[in-house]
C-alpha cells in the first residue's frame, strides 16, 4: 500500500480518493480534516441515500460558515455516486440523473454541472469557496462501472474561478487522490499548483474498513498534532453501494 501522497501532507484539508481495490472493487474515499474549531466541530454520518457532515457542538459550528461545513459529501446514484466538498454534491447528482445515458462522459456532466451559477444559500456552489483569504476550491468527483471523473474550481490570479476536468477508466490496486491544499501548514493556505491531474496511489487491501483505516492512519500518522476531523471510505457493487466505513475523530 503507498499512500504517501497523503502521508506526506500535514493538512490536506478536504480529499477525495477515487480507486479500485485488487480484487476489483470501486470505491471512493472522502478525508476531512480542520485546522479551526468550527470546522473540527463535525463527524461524518450516513445517511439513507448518502454520506453528510454533521454538527458535534452547533455553537462552536456558528462561528464558521454553516453553508460551507454542512453537507452532502456523498451522494448514492442508481447508477454510480458523487462525491465531494460541499453543497455542490447535489447539484452534480442531479445533473448526473438527468444526463446519464444520454450520451454524456462523465467530464461532461461535471462540465454541464458547473456551466451556469447556482446559488444555495446565497453562494454559489459553482465557484470557489467565498472563505477569504483561503478562497477553498471546491473538489468534485463522479464514479460509474470503472469511470471516474474529477472536477476543481478555483480562484485564478484575477480573482475568478477557473474550472478543470479530468477523466479515466480505473484498474486494480490504483488509486487517485484530489485535495483541496497543497499539504503544508502555511498561513494563509497553499493551493495545489497542478489541479488537471490527481495524484496516484498503489492499493493492495481489498476490506473496506482496513481501507478507510489506512487512509486515517496515513492523516494521523505519529504527529503529536493533526487535523484529521474525519474519514469514509464506500465501496461499489454492480454500481451500487455495498459496504462502508466511517471513522470519526472521537473514535480515535
Amino acid at each position: 500500500m503507498d499512500l504517501s501522497n497523503l502521508e506526506n501532507m500535514e493538512y490536506s484539508g478536504r480529499g477525495i480518493v477515487i480507486g479500485m481495490t485488487p480484487n476489483g472493487t470501486p470505491f471512493v474515499n472522502y478525508t476531512l480534516t480542520g485546522r479551526s474549531p468550527s470546522s473540527q466541530a463535525r463527524t461524518l454520518e450516513w445517511t439513507e441515500d448518502g454520506i453528510s457532515t454533521s454538527p458535534t457542538d452547533k455553537k462552536t459550528l456558528e462561528t464558521g460558515n454553516k453553508a460551507l461545513l454542512v453537507y452532502d459529501a456523498i451522494k448514492f446514484l442508481e447508477n454510480g455516486l458523487v462525491i465531494s466538498n460541499g453543497a455542490q454534491t447535489n447539484l452534480v447528482a442531479q445533473t448526473f440523473q438527468n444526463f446519464d445515458g444520454s450520451g454524456y462522459t462523465l467530464k461532461n456532466i461535471l462540465k454541464e454541472s458547473f456551466r451556469n451559477p447556482y446559488m444555495i444559500e446565497d453562494i454559489d456552489v459553482t465557484a470557489h469557496e467565498p472563505d477569504s483569504p483561503i478562497f477553498t476550491p471546491r473538489i468534485t468527483g463522479i464514479l460509474k462501472n470503472n469511470l471516474f471523473a474529477f472536477g476543481i474550481c478555483r480562484r485564478d490570479e484575477n480573482g475568478e474561478t477557473s474550472r478543470v476536468y479530468s477523466n479515466g477508466t480505473l484498474k486494480p490496486g490504483q488509486a487517485h487522490f484530489v485535495s483541496t491544499y497543497k499539504g503544508g501548514n502555511e498561513s494563509p493556505i497553499v493551493l495545489p499548483f497542478d489541479l488537471n491531474s490527481a495524484l496516484e496511489m498503489t492499493i493492495s487491501e481489498n476490506d473496506i474498513g482496513k481501507l478507510n483505516s489506512a487512509f486515517t492512519n496515513a492523516i494521523v500518522c505519529d504527529r503529536d498534532k493533526h487535523f484529521f476531523v474525519a474519514s469514509t471510505t464506500v465501496g461499489l457493487n454492480n454500481n451500487k453501494f455495498s459496504s462502508y466505513n466511517i471513522i470519526n475523530r472521537g473514535d480515535l
